[in-house]
């Protein structure tokens, strides 16, 4: 399953999770297992129609206040090694422990880097509050409720301006967020709206689980959340959780590139088989060919990602004596795939190959080569 997060509005933890418990997750179970931190909070869900559109709030109340994306509650002033320690301490699962400490430490490593201490001695403000510490924990439980198998996120954009903080006025989009974006290598744009639409939780948790930011992928949709935040906006304040399954469609993001060689050794060329593999490629393959006059050669083939084209083509030339190569752009199904442990001492994976209602399960070799060594 993908779970693809289309952030029209931004990113806040709130919003994030409302939209995966209008999308299927059990409210419940949240609850249950959020009192397992013994926070002093009560935890709701609420509908609200923005635009038209039916969409989830999920409000945490802490001493009578309560937290909605753009809203003030109690704060508290924890470090993240408080924070550590409390999830640690917890008997919320595992999973659920380390996803939360991920995303923490995203936003501790900003944090300090903006105010110029260690990361272990960041104080946090807003995000070190009940409400936010929940938001971090309840978007955790929901993806280990969920399990997907990949998370994407849009492109995400910011607004402009100013916003209030602890430390009084800052600049949109906010220092930490920026720095995130920035240690994380996440594409950042601005809008012509004046507001806050990027929280440094928001971006926190999507630093920590995003595989990518793109436009959604060919899928087939099974399921669509809305998460409402609080704030008026010139377009619509919510984000949508679309779960679905990848469709195996033709993609047309690959190349084949073909050379002819006729002046090398075996040895320089499985050297050089060697090396465009590590350049990126996909694959590499040589087939025997006769050239004019008679002389034998070999073709290499090489398939490619278009991201990796331009290296794979430098290490074609770098690697081999050919003074010029051919290519031309493919189109390829693939059957999902993946490995699973079942033997940890020596090592022993399984893979597994799955088309439709097609299933190949299969040993990797080089794990039972150790085994009979």
């Amino acid at each position: 399953m993908i779970l693809y997060f289309d952030a029209i509005s931004g990113l806040a933890g709130d919003m994030l999770v409302a939209s995966l418990i209008d999308c299927g997750v059990d409210f419940e179970y949240i609850k249950s297992n959020i009192s397992l931190l013994k926070l002093d909070v009560e935890l709701s869900v609420e509908e609200r129609f923005v635009n038209g559109i039916k969409a989830k709030r999920f409000i945490v109340n802490t001493h009578s206040h309560s937290h909605e994306h753009g809203s003030n509650s109690t704060h508290h002033h924890r470090t993240f090694e408080d924070i550590k320690k409390m999830l640690i301490e917890s008997s919320l699962p595992e999973t659920v422990k380390e996803m939360s400490i991920r995303i923490f430490e995203k936003i501790a490593l900003a944090e300090a880097q903006v105010h110029g201490k260690a990361p272990e001695d960041i104080s946090f403000h807003e995000v070190g509050a009940d409400d936010s510490i929940v938001d971090i924990v309840a978007f955790s439980l929901c993806i280990d409720y969920l399990k997907p198998e990949e998370i994407i996120f849009s492109p995400l954009c910011d607004g402009r301006g100013f916003t209030k903080s602890m430390h009084g006025i800052i600049p949109v989009p906010a220092p930490a967020v920026l720095e995130i974006a920035r240690q994380n290598g996440i594409p950042l744009s601005t809008k012509d709206i004046e507001s806050e639409l990027i929280t440094p939780t928001g971006i926190g948790i999507a630093a920590a689980v995003a595989s990518s930011f793109s436009q959604m992928p060919n899928m087939t949709i099974e399921k669509i959340g809305y998460g409402a935040g609080t704030k008026e906006l010139p377009v619509p304040n919510v984000i949508r959780a679309i779960t679905g399954k990848k469709n195996m469609s033709f993609d047309d993001d690959y190349f084949e590139i073909f050379a002819n060689i006729d002046d090398m050794t075996g040895e320089h060329l499985s050297l050089a088989l060697e090396k465009i593999m590590q350049s990126g490629a996909l694959d590499v393959y040589f087939t025997p060919i006769y050239m004019k006059k008679g002389r034998p050669a070999y073709k290499i083939g090489v398939i490619t990602k278009a991201k990796n084209f331009d290296n794979v083509v430098y290490a074609i030339f770098r690697w081999t004596s050919t003074i010029g190569v051919r290519f031309v752009k493919m189109q390829r199904i693939e059957m999902e795939r993946y490995e699973k442990i079942i033997q940890d001492n020596t090592e022993l994976r399984l893979k597994i190959s799955s088309y439709e209602d097609i299933k190949r399960i299969k040993l990797e070799f080089e794990d039972i080569k150790k085994l009979i060594e």
